[in-house]
């Protein structure tokens, strides 16, 4: 591609603009795919990497040195890999789907000389300020050294961000998908070998060649998308006239328009989360509590919240993969088929996470004692189940409103439940009988005030497109079938906690199925818009009087 600006024939934009719009959920499936095979390569290196340190106290201070690495390098982070692909991913859908194709190929050009630029600036910010990090936030200089192995991976991540946002805009997320897992294997792989060439020099040194390897898995995934633009996109291109600095400057400043709100936004939820560390373990101690005040916060951030966050990897796929689709649509001014991926998105988003919060509700009890050998996640899991409801309709409208051009709205929104949260937070954990099950309670209100304000400016900007008989009361009719009869089965199995979540589960899935179908809840364009299998299966039902639609 060299310094040229490049536009693509006629039949690559249909499928870079209207196809988007029509195959956003393959898009959320293939993202989810990669996402849920990066964490799973992901949780193996963190077993692996205290034995390769040595094990004992010695991987344990090593492991300490390595996470001390991550809040600073997080936040930078989050700016450059959350705000810019969703950005870019929605100007170029919209460029894509007007027929400006040198439009979306400007937007690409100027994103990707930006941003490595931005990059650098933050990895240079966290090379010269580790010694400040170290001393004042991880309070330890050991950690310097993990630190500054790790800022590079700012400007090597900061590369592919450029790629994966076009990618998205185009509506193709394999190669997003692919970049994940690409990303990760590179990461560990290099993890491995430098901790083990580096351990003789110190522990400290094995921590930061743990931690150098994140910027190998930023150069590996950048590789990745660079042969999977070369092959899926740049051979159908043709080169037009080079576009001077000066359009480009200003292509990237509407970029950087867009990408703050959204990365702003992004960061909210780490500040929540700081904000939980230091008010919980506080308000605890106020009410009596000792040393069991840390065990306490231990079970509702290491147990009750990863089992409501872990079905939302749906829901953050669908709304990367809507935004596009929604895009492109409005500015091709299809207001009918805006409409359509509106509704759709939020049908999908509660269809799933309506009984995935219902059933973790009913699971309260048996699923800590299964997985953690605690009965004491039971309160806070039952308390946050809700969250997970509306944490997903917040995820999926927030991706709508920030392709209808309002990415200020989710962040604005988000801020209010976070400050409900903290008063909540404040109040609740420190009243007897209610310890961290407030804090939980604290969190599905903050994430209920924001989905709610969410969706009240979705249907201001887009009439008529919440369904609210089949988004939320058909499913939640199916939910209350499904509940009274995982109910009855965790009942009868009494005792048997590996029987009441393996029966429960598996009664939950058939039952609310059926229930769903009989309620009229599942449409055949729901079924018809995952790939392959769904159209078969819509088919079928359809044929057999068992769908709406």
């Amino acid at each position: 591609m060299g310094s040229r600006a490049v536009t693509v024939d006629a039949d690559t934009t249909g499928a870079a603009g209207g196809g988007a719009q029509a195959s956003f959920v393959g898009g959320a499936l293939v993202l989810v795919a990669g996402s849920l095979f990066s964490r799973l390569l992901g949780a193996t290196y963190r077993l692996v990497l205290p034995i390769l340190m040595g094990g004992g106290m010695r991987a344990a201070v090593g492991m300490g040195l390595y996470q001390l690495a991550y809040p600073m390098f997080t936040v930078l982070i989050t700016l450059i890999t959350t705000g810019f692909p969703l950005a870019i991913s929605k100007l170029v859908a919209e460029r894509l789907a007007q027929g400006d194709q040198a439009g979306a190929q400007r937007i690409f050009r100027a994103a990707r000389a930006g941003l490595p630029v931005l990059g650098g600036l933050f990895a240079a910010m966290l090379w010269i300020g580790a010694p400040w990090f170290a001393r004042h936030v991880a309070d330890d200089l050991q950690a310097v050294l993990p630190i500054r192995a790790i800022a590079p991976a700012i400007l090597t991540v900061s590369f592919a961000s450029a790629y994966r946002g076009a990618f998205q805009g185009m509506g193709d997320m394999v190669p997003y998908a692919v970049s994940q897992v690409v990303e990760q294997i590179g990461r560990i792989a290099a993890m491995f070998g430098l901790v083990l060439l580096l351990l003789p020099l110190g522990i400290q040194w094995a921590a930061a060649g743990a931690a150098f390897g994140a910027v190998v898995g930023g150069v590996f995934a950048s590789a990745s998308l660079v042969v999977a633009w070369r092959r899926r996109v740049a051979a159908r291109w043709r080169a037009v006239a080079a576009e001077g600095r000066r359009r480009l400057t200003a292509a990237f400043g509407s970029v950087l328009r867009l990408a703050v709100p959204i990365a702003a936004g992004a960061t909210l939820l780490p500040v929540l989360n700081v904000a939980d560390a230091a008010i919980v373990p506080l308000r605890l101690r106020a009410a009596g509590l000792g040393p069991e005040s840390i065990a306490l916060y231990g079970v509702l951030t290491g147990y009750a919240a990863p089992l409501v966050l872990a079905p939302t990897v749906f829901t953050a796929g669908l709304a990367m993969s809507l935004l596009p689709a929604v895009a492109s649509a409005q500015a091709a001014g299809q207001h009918a088929a805006t409409k359509r991926a509106v509704a759709a998105g939020l049908r999908l988003a509660a269809l799933v996470a309506l009984p995935s919060a219902a059933g973790l509700a009913v699971l309260a009890g048996p699923l800590p004692r299964l997985l953690f050998h605690t009965s004491l996640a039971a309160g806070p899991l039952l308390a946050m189940a809700p969250a997970l409801v509306f944490l997903s309709l917040q995820q999926t409208s927030s991706g709508i409103l920030q392709a209808l051009g309002r990415p200020d709205l989710p962040v604005r929104n988000l801020a209010v439940g976070g400050a409900v949260k903290v008063a909540l937070e404040w109040f609740l954990v420190a009243r007897p009988g209610w310890n961290v099950s407030g804090a939980a309670l604290a969190t599905s209100v903050a994430f209920a005030i924001a989905c709610s304000l969410n969706l009240w400016e979705v249907q201001r900007r887009v009439p008529h497109a919440i369904d609210w008989g089949g988004t939320v009361l058909r499913p939640v009719a199916a939910c209350a079938v499904m509940v009274a009869a995982v109910l009855a089965v965790v009942h009868g199995l009494r005792g048997h906690v590996l029987l009441q979540v393996a029966a429960g589960v598996a009664c939950g899935v058939g039952v609310y199925g059926a229930a769903l179908l009989a309620v009229g809840g599942l449409r055949r364009e729901d079924l018809e818009r995952v790939p392959r299998l769904g159209p078969r299966i819509a088919a079928r039902l359809a044929g057999a009087g068992l769908l709406r639609g």
